[in-house]
């Protein structure tokens, strides 16, 4: 028993490619999830089905995602092309930083006119909620069912602090490797912004330097996100807040995420997330056409977080003898803005990848103790790399060893399913 269903984007709606996501419930009640499958606005992708109920998620170049319900029965063909109008309506459009900062999937699947769903959570991606059924198996009930609990849920608490007292270059990274208890003491807590359940969010405006945010989980769990600010955004060169999402129930990474509402990069800041990898390769190659990549590392000035966020990702796409361009913007990015540690890196990163001259590989040490002496990366691939490149380096130089030993030490504490640098704890890792 099998049905089909033929995917692509309406030829009308601008979108000319995407990577497609089917999950959803046969009406077995068996759980179902498609490989991710490319699709475009010419032709279309077939995809075989049991019969049941499926939500179908289209992730474009920018980061917007569409989406759309579809009932396959057996023995039937579905012609779906999203993007296009349907009774005057397109298809429901939402951000994926949205989604991966918590936006509630039952609240877009409510968008998409979808079918009952149940305990839908706040956080995951396409494969963390359920489509419920009743009688038939296909219900086509819009009602939520969420259980809510008597007890006041235990929530997190968050305060901000700018690690006082706690020094600079390599006995900043020592003193996070064992913080001092009173970082979660010290300082007012913050007030969240939204709660459901457990979950909160706060919003965080930009501060007079760099901030983290403090965070007591329930459970004696201990987090310190790097708060990305200050942040342009690249279109309006508005201001940004940062939004911080503290889930406690999530297992297996940090409770906290962090996000910021940059619709031109969107995309960009998506493929960071999760790593991505290799699913994401027709994304990036959206992103390059449209020159976001190149033109955001080119306006660093304008904001040189958002330029080595591209770098990062542009550093991982292109193959080490392509942008021979990029050259001087990075350099250029990492003397002038050298209290960043990230713009060191992704330069230390393309010497490394392709140095110009034997002289310049021979300068990799000085780039990577600038890097250091900066303090920890704002973004996990940063640290990442950082680690990378300093056992690479390992022997070259005695300064950079003694960095070495104390950057494994906090990049064993980072969530590198995170975008930006958060750092987890117990209650016996701290210091008095």
């Amino acid at each position: 028993m099998s049905g089909k269903i033929f995917l692509g984007l309406d030829s009308d709606s601008g979108h000319k490619m995407g990577i497609a996501h089917i999950a959803g419930v046969s009406d077995d009640g068996n759980r179902v999830q498609v490989p991710a499958v490319t699709v475009g606005d010419e032709g279309m992708v077939e995809q075989t089905l049991e019969p049941g109920i499926y939500n179908v998620q289209v992730t474009l170049p920018s980061g917007l995602v569409l989406q759309r319900t579809v009932d396959i029965e057996d023995q039937k063909e579905v012609q779906m092309k999203l993007g296009a109008s349907r009774r005057g309506k397109r298809d429901p459009e939402f951000s994926l930083q949205e989604y991966v900062r918590g936006l509630d999937v039952s609240d877009i699947l409510e968008q998409a006119q979808s079918y009952t769903l149940t305990n839908a959570p706040l956080t995951g991606g396409v494969d963390a909620f359920t489509m419920g059924s009743a009688g038939s198996g296909r219900s086509r009930s819009k009602r939520r069912s969420r259980t809510r609990s008597a007890p006041r849920p235990n929530r997190a608490r968050v305060k901000l602090t700018d690690l006082p007292d706690m020094g600079e270059g390599l006995a900043l990274w020592k003193q996070l490797a064992q913080p001092p208890e009173r970082l979660w003491k010290d300082g007012k807590t913050q007030r969240a912004t939204r709660h459901d359940g457990e979950t909160s969010i706060w919003q965080i405006p930009r501060g007079a330097g760099r901030q983290w945010a403090a965070l007591i989980v329930p459970g004696g769990r201990r987090e310190l996100a790097s708060i990305p600010l200050p942040w342009n955004d690249v279109r309006t060169m508005e201001s940004l807040s940062a939004e911080l999402l503290v889930d406690p129930a999530r297992k297996g990474r940090a409770a906290s995420s962090l996000a910021i509402a940059d619709s031109a990069l969107f995309g960009l800041l998506a493929f960071l997330d999760h790593g991505r990898g290799a699913s994401a390769a027709p994304l990036l190659k959206g992103l390059d056409d449209d020159g976001i990549i190149e033109n955001t590392i080119y306006e660093k000035g304008n904001n040189p977080l958002a330029a080595c966020a591209a770098a990062y990702v542009g550093l991982s796409y292109y193959a080490p003898a392509e942008r021979e361009r990029w050259d001087h913007w990075l350099q250029n990015c990492m003397t002038r803005f050298e209290h960043i540690p990230d713009t060191a890196i992704v330069h230390a990163r393309r010497v490394m990848l392709r140095p110009l001259s034997s002289d310049e590989r021979a300068q990799l040490p000085e780039f990577l103790l600038k890097a250091c002496r900066a303090g920890v990366p704002y973004f996990s691939a940063g640290v990442h790399l950082l680690r990378e490149m300093l056992t690479l380096c390992s022997g070259e130089n005695g300064e950079l060893d003694e960095y070495r030993a104390a950057v494994e030490r906090v990049a064993a504490r980072t969530d590198y399913s995170q975008v930006f640098t958060v750092l987890r704890y117990r209650t016996r890792d701290l210091s008095k």
